[in-house]
């Protein structure tokens, strides 16, 4: 197969699977891919705490991005700068800022596999460099950028309804509580709004369509797993759950 012919295939299957992706993500709690609260109570082929999990998840990308730098010698550009970032804040929040108190398991054998795919996924962002230029070039950079930061404040705004003395709105076990702050104020999952941000920053960074159609596929993904995560607040709290908040796009998803 030469080289046209995978990059057709690529950008088949990415851009091919976003809808099935974002209907079984919509379909989470029934027994699609699954993580986090949708974790619980599943049966795993290789049950492993969920840090751990997570772990599995993001080291692989982070540590390919550093082989191909220090035993390749691969040239660190852009690309490489943006994917090291993107996997090490994600490494940081599981050991510094998650707390899996509500999910305290993960299938091991799924970890490993999306870690691997993560790994693709880097690849396949550095592959080619930035060529983005002039205002495509600075346009991506600085959505990659606040898409990183966004992330990273709203998963600290997530971390805080653990604090025990945190007296935001909770359901009837006083266990689980609605997220407040920041455009939690305005949708389900601001988090997953930045990470799709963090990875189109990325690709028009790239300029490429491949990368492109991995941002679509992710954006297709997390649009479902936000759709399901408002299911699932909605069951918990009910009537206290605010009906004017869209799933992941303020004010229009």
């Amino acid at each position: 197969m030469d080289v046209v012919d995978w990059r057709i295939l690529l950008l088949s299957y990415f851009v091919g699977m976003a809808i099935p992706v974002f209907k079984g993500q919509a379909k989470a709690e029934d027994g699609a891919v699954v993580w986090g609260k949708f974790a619980r109570d599943k049966s795993h082929t290789f049950p492993v705490s969920a840090r751990i999990g997570y772990l599995c998840k993001y080291v692989p990308a982070f540590m390919f991005i550093v082989l191909r730098i220090t035993v390749f010698n691969v040239e660190a550009g852009i690309m490489e700068f943006m994917m090291l970032t993107q996997h090490g804040k994600r490494i940081c929040e599981v050991l510094f800022v998650h707390d899996f108190g509500g999910s305290p398991i993960e299938d091991g054998t799924s970890s490993i596999c999306i870690g691997m795919f993560y790994s693709f996924v880097a690849w396949v962002y550095c592959r080619g460099g930035a060529k983005a230029e002039g205002l495509a070039f600075c346009f991506g950079v600085s959505l990659f950028c606040a898409g990183i930061v966004g992330n990273l404040y709203h998963h600290i705004l997530l971390a805080r309804l653990r604090d025990p003395t945190f007296k935001g709105p909770s359901d009837e076990s006083g266990k689980y509580k609605i997220p407040i702050g920041g455009l939690f104020e305005l949708v389900t999952c601001p988090h997953y709004f930045f990470e799709c941000m963090y990875y189109w920053g990325a690709a028009i960074t790239a300029f490429n369509l491949i990368p492109m159609s991995v941002a679509a596929n992710t954006s297709m993904m997390l649009a479902g797993h936000a759709t399901s995560t408002t299911r699932w607040y909605q069951s918990k709290f009910g009537n206290q759950w605010p009906e004017d908040r869209t799933h992941i796009v303020p004010c229009v998803f």
